[in-house]
């Protein structure tokens, strides 16, 4: 934990030392009117709320892996976990190159339908194998499928709102996201603690699937949707 806040450090010099170019500052007026207009928009926005409900959604049931993850990985120890997130983080990054040749295939939601299919299976996997190297495996094909979700959502977050609410947009999809995994991760706890880690990441796959029937009422409408890889990285 001492070298991660270390690491932080880092960050802080490079934003500092960072040159940005210079442009025009729009006057947004009260902090508080501007708060509420980007709250009206997105009641407004159907599409912007579409990619919400899938946020919220997807977060609330997806949460049960990593949140739980401590005590699937406990047999290995603390290396053992490490390692199983680093394969998290390899498939993620293998999943961000990959996206752009999805996406010319694919249309955005099925893109994300079929990572949600991938992500339920990893899931449920995850509570039935005990092989450490099963397991990177599994962890692997999650990261792939996580970041193939979360930058669809994100980028149609973006893409969906005006320039000069996107920002403001972009931190109510962010609320919903970190909101849904902290409520998530607290329900699965709960029902780990009841029926056991296998049971509880069971459901949570389920439910996952589940979720792809909201996928005709709240589509996410992007047509234009761009999933280069310099926008992936932003």
């Amino acid at each position: 934990f001492l070298l991660n806040a270390a690491s932080f450090f880092g960050v802080i010099l490079f934003l500092y030392r960072w040159r940005r170019p210079h442009y025009a500052r729009i006057e947004t007026g009260d902090v508080r009117k501007a708060m509420m207009a980007g709250l009206r928009y997105v009641r407004g926005a159907p599409a912007v709320k579409s990619v919400l409900v899938r946020t919220g959604a997807f977060s609330l049931a997806a949460s049960s892996l990593l949140s739980l993850m401590p005590i699937i990985a406990r047999p290995f120890g603390p290396s053992g976990y490490g390692m199983l997130l680093g394969f998290f983080g390899l498939g993620a990054l293998a999943g961000a190159a990959a996206l752009p040749m999805l996406r010319e295939m694919l249309s955005v939601d099925g893109v994300v339908g079929i990572s949600i299919v991938v992500f339920a299976s990893t899931t449920f996997a995850a509570g039935q194998v005990h092989s450490f190297g099963w397991l990177t495996l599994v962890l692997f094909a999650s990261g792939m499928a996580w970041i193939g979700i979360l930058a669809c959502l994100n980028v149609a977050a973006q893409m969906m709102s005006p320039s000069f609410l996107r920002a403001r947009s972009l931190s109510i999809y962010l609320l919903v996201l970190q909101g849904g995994m902290a409520l998530g991760s607290t329900v699965w706890g709960a029902l780990a603690t009841r029926t056991g880690v296998p049971s509880a990441l069971l459901w949570s796959a389920v439910i996952l699937a589940a979720g792809l029937l909201t996928v005709r009422r709240h589509r996410l409408a992007a047509p234009n949707l761009s999933l280069s890889a310099s926008v992936v990285r932003d």
